[in-house]
């Protein structure tokens, strides 16, 4: 979960493998395509969760502007859950679905307060999400030489006690739960629910060779994106002879970007 804002993502070009290796995050989503209706936004709302949950929840449109107050109820609900779909300001789609202990905590968004609470609050993204830093809930952009942090499909969980990282990792890249913004009002629990697979050696040397033309790119060395950017270099996928180095998709971005 993020605090959300609005951001541009420029598109840029890049002929050169030289380029500062990114963290690595699990992509879950492409560009999230704008929704236009109110039946695409309550269908959107609807993928957050399970349907047992969503079937009868409320949905809630995001603010055409924040300053204005909260945005339309696009559909009551009669459980207490409140669902909400794509954030248009965020770089993936990543609806979600509220219950009433997380809204009692939260409200709609995360904000520089938190209300007290007796009691977990759940919230379910099954989409996925993208957030600019893991610990600064109120980042626009990723830090200087990083990328989006793209997680998978999880739920969250809002404890009424301040969560301890010698219990709970701070690190996304784990695999299991993990504290997002911890130390600061927006502190949760992030439980991803599935494993995104990661594509074998022959996706990435095709995904790679789509960054240029075919006569640089088919003699082209093909290096892999690390596991975890502290341990060096990515692995060589394939060995070249043109001098050129191709690299697939790099999964802390949200687009396909190949170089």
């Amino acid at each position: 979960m993020k605090r959300f804002y609005l951001l541009a993502l420029p598109g840029m070009l890049v002929l050169t493998a030289c380029q500062p290796v990114q963290p690595h995050t699990i992509d879950t989503q492409p560009m999230a395509a704008p929704l236009l209706t109110a039946a695409d936004k309550i269908t959107n709302a609807m993928t957050a969760a399970p349907s047992s949950v969503a079937a009868d929840a409320a949905v809630r449109d995001w603010p055409i502007d924040a300053t204005l107050g909260e945005a339309k109820e696009l559909r009551p609900g009669t459980n207490g859950w409140v669902c909400r779909p794509d954030d248009p300001s965020s770089p993936t789609d990543d609806p979600r679905c509220l219950d009433a202990n997380w809204l009692n905590v939260f409200g709609l968004d995360f904000g520089p307060e938190r209300e007290a609470q007796s009691n977990i609050g759940i919230s379910y993204m099954l989409m996925g999400d993208s957030v600019a830093d893991n610990d600064d809930p109120s980042a626009l952009v990723p830090p200087a030489g990083q990328g989006w942090q793209l997680d998978p499909p999880h739920l969250m969980v809002a404890s009424p006690r301040p969560l301890d990282p010698a219990l709970y990792t701070t690190d996304h890249h784990s695999g299991g739960p993990f504290i997002m913004f911890g130390g600061t009002p927006a502190e949760h629990i992030m439980v991803p629910v599935a494993i995104v697979p990661a594509q074998d050696a022959a996706d990435k040397i095709a995904n790679a060779m789509s960054a240029a033309p075919m006569v640089i790119a088919q003699d082209a060395t093909i290096i892999d994106w690390p596991i975890d950017p502290t341990l060096g270099e990515g692995k060589v996928l394939r060995a070249g002879t043109n001098g050129w180095v191709c690299r697939p998709d790099d999964p802390s971005s949200p687009t396909d970007d190949p170089r």
